[in-house]
């Protein structure tokens, strides 16, 4: 059975090994502030990730991305399931 602590979010960032892998990292928020992040915790000797942009607002990419590119919704479509409150 596996175990192990709960910790609050303050408790993980302060977290000695979180540290050490500088896994807490702040971003501007699209609504102001710059609440905390978390890097990927694997790390490559030849390859970065870049952090640049932070997590969209709820919703933000439900459009294109969801929709449009990965269900292959047309506008049209959208739109209809828009206009019948089935989405928001």
């Amino acid at each position: 059975m596996p175990c192990g602590p709960i910790n609050s979010i303050a408790e993980v960032f302060e977290d000695p090994q979180v540290k050490h892998r500088k896994m807490r990292f702040d971003l501007p928020h699209a609504l102001g502030g710059q609440p905390p992040q978390v890097r990927n915790p694997v790390l490559f000797s030849r390859n970065t990730l870049d952090y640049s942009m932070p997590p969209p607002l709820l919703g933000a990419n439900t459009r294109a991305r969801c929709l449009s590119a990965e269900l292959g919704l047309t506008d049209a479509e959208i739109l209809s399931l828009e206009t019948d409150g089935t989405i928001v």
